[in-house]
């Protein structure tokens, strides 16, 4: 089994412009992860610990009421990783596996109760994360 540890600092703020009816948050953070799981380079099919990586970026997200009825949740983030240390040398300095670099997300739902029937809402969510690397276990770099 590979035990993942990692040291996180974050500096982050808080801002309600109407009460509570609309949140906006941002975030600066970097992440440093040790004894990441990296494919076996002596067979593919397994994993190794020993990898690590560095995350780093920031993220911005407002949520709030725009009426009382209609819910939005907006989100961003961009985010920069690196391979520090690698059972394979040529993967150190590369992308982290799986990590996209921009990350946007947006959540709304209307509260149809005063039209239809009480507790009935709708909702829609919208996801978007940009290119990830994706290697098959059989891949090396």
């Amino acid at each position: 089994m590979v035990c993942a540890t990692g040291q996180t600092v974050e500096f982050d703020t808080k801002w309600e412009p109407l009460g509570q009816r609309i949140c906006l948050t941002a975030a600066l953070f970097r992440t440093d992860l040790d004894n990441i799981a990296s494919p076996d380079p002596s067979n593919p099919l397994f994993v190794v610990g020993g990898q690590s990586q560095r995350n780093q970026g920031f993220e911005f997200e407002g949520r709030g009421a725009l009426l009382p009825e209609l819910q939005m949740n907006v989100a961003y983030t961009f985010l920069e990783t690196e391979v520090t240390q690698s059972t394979i040398p040529a993967a150190v300095g590369s992308q982290a596996y799986n990590s996209p670099k921009h990350t946007v997300s947006v959540f709304c739902s209307y509260d149809c109760s005063e039209l239809l029937t009480k507790g009935l809402k709708f909702g829609a969510v919208v996801y978007y994360r940009s290119e990830v690397l994706g290697v098959s276990p059989q891949d090396t770099y």
